[in-house]
């Protein structure tokens, strides 16, 4: 064997062992990276919320809806009508679920808002205050939500379409959270993946 094809050996060796481990750090600090982000989760199918006094249960973290509470295991969102079925009213499970709020009206937030501790919440709002904005109509309107799993506190953006004169039909177009514990989230942020990017 001649040196040159011998020392070609070798480079390939070396070569082979340095791409492999130059390949190796690349997948470890892909990894690390994506372990420290918070991951955005989101639901697209639309839900229309009935007029009904029921309305739909809807369980933010995993998507299932309902048309009963008992038949809605952890839910977190409850849009709902009034008895004349046209007011739209929302209700949640108690602290700390919640919607935000300011003076005790459910906030119709910009896109950019952010949704975390910080925010004020209303558990539940049935008065003609309270449900002022959504029941004059939104097309869309965005929601601050709080929820709770498991004990674990999440921050939502949920977006709804509602009919003026009281809110209802409305529709649930879709949501976001956060899914990590007690990490707020900007209403309108998505995941990469959902986004649509055009080049100019």
């Amino acid at each position: 064997m001649n040196n040159v094809n011998l020392n070609t050996r070798r480079f390939n060796r070396y070569a082979g062992n340095a791409g492999l481990a130059a390949l190796v750090v690349a997948a470890s600090m892909t990894i690390a990276s994506t372990q420290a982000m918070a991951a955005v989760v989101c639901f697209n199918t639309p839900i229309p919320v009935p007029a009904t006094t029921a309305g739909v249960y809807v369980n933010l973290f995993t998507g299932a809806t309902g048309l009963t509470a008992a038949g809605t295991a952890d839910w977190d969102f409850n849009p709902w009508a009034g008895t004349s079925g046209t007011l739209l009213n929302l209700f949640s499970p108690g602290a700390p679920q919640g919607h935000v709020s300011s003076g005790g009206v459910i906030s119709n937030l910009p896109t950019g808002t952010l949704v975390d501790g910080t925010s004020t919440y209303t558990a539940s709002a049935s008065s003609a205050t309270a449900m002022g904005t959504y029941r004059a109509g939104v097309n869309p309107g965005y929601l601050g939500v709080r929820f709770a799993q498991a004990g674990v506190t999440y921050f939502a953006w949920v977006s709804m379409t509602t009919a003026s004169p009281g809110g209802i039909p409305a529709t649930i177009n879709n949501w976001c959270f956060e899914n990590t514990a007690g990490t707020g989230i900007t209403v309108g942020t998505t995941p990469v993946s959902l986004q649509k990017f055009s080049v100019d």
